[in-house]
């Protein structure tokens, strides 16, 4: 297996008497775990510098909708994603209902739709379970008509995040790949 690895060379040169190079000493040091070090650090300071910005932006706001909107925008921009949306489930109505979405390049996703519709995904999800699909109209775990589906929304892609209260799936949080170079909208 390929582990990616980085180094850090010097180069020393042997000089004999006259001042002229006899032989250069290579030495290449392994500065992997620096480096993953500096990286993990990063990570956690943009991570911190994302959450206090939402958590500034979120305070002043009074409004259950408001929030979503900003926080959806917010972290639809973050994670450079084309479409972040909340789901309100009702498995005793069969429906999922969203009222907000971020959208980047592709139409908003907003209204009441079956969970039936997509049934792997409501089983994984209310089974407390995080969905990732790389691409829905391949995953084999999905029905051709839950591909159809998510075709229908322009959900080629995603990770689904679900809460769980009392032992029911309430809320679950989507988001999408990005298609790169498309303008941003809001709903």
């Amino acid at each position: 297996m390929y582990e990616e690895r980085w180094w850090s060379p010097v180069n020393s040169p042997v000089v004999d008497e006259n001042g002229e190079v006899e032989a250069i000493i290579h030495n290449a040091n392994d500065v992997t775990e620096d480096r993953r070090a500096e990286a993990a650090l990063s990570e956690s300071e943009a991570r911190q510098a994302f959450l206090l910005k939402l958590s500034d932006k979120l305070r002043p706001l009074g409004d259950a909708m408001e929030v979503q909107t900003v926080a959806l925008s917010m972290l639809g921009e973050h994670l450079a994603v084309n479409r972040a949306f909340f789901n309100e489930i009702d498995e005793q109505r069969d429906a999922y209902v969203i009222h907000r979405t971020y959208a980047n390049g592709v139409a908003p996703l907003t209204g009441q739709f079956r969970l039936s519709d997509i049934r792997r995904t409501s089983e994984l999800a209310g089974a407390g379970e995080i969905v990732v699909f790389d691409d829905v109209s391949i995953d084999p775990r999905l029905s051709a008509a839950e591909r159809a589906s998510y075709a229908a929304m322009e959900l080629a892609a995603g990770v689904g995040v679900p809460l769980i209260k009392n032992g029911r799936w309430v809320v679950g949080s989507t988001r999408q790949p990005p298609d790169i170079g498309r303008p941003q909208t809001s709903t």
